[in-house]
């Protein structure tokens, strides 16, 4: 499933939901300061296989989205007994 990318009004809109200081949210916003880590970090994840958020890595083994507390228990119970 791949969903939308967010709008700049959109990432507006929650940062005033999150009260956030909107001038240094938008100057960020608009740098491209570490646009360069961003993307190495798209590109290792990509190379990890990677393809949606949340993912996690638990010995290797990937666990993809939002998962129950469940889940993570027992993918780490497996991881421990390998």
């Amino acid at each position: 499933m791949r969903t939308r990318r967010p709008t700049r009004s959109s990432l507006r809109l929650y940062a005033l939901r999150l009260v956030l200081d909107l001038q240094a949210f938008d100057a960020c916003l608009g740098s491209t300061k570490y646009a360069a880590v961003v993307e190495q970090d798209i590109a290792d994840g990509r190379s990890y296989g990677v393809a949606a958020t949340p993912t996690f890595f638990i010995n290797g083994r990937q666990v993809v989205g939002s998962v129950s507390l469940t889940t993570f228990q027992r993918e780490i119970g497996a991881a421990l007994r390998e």
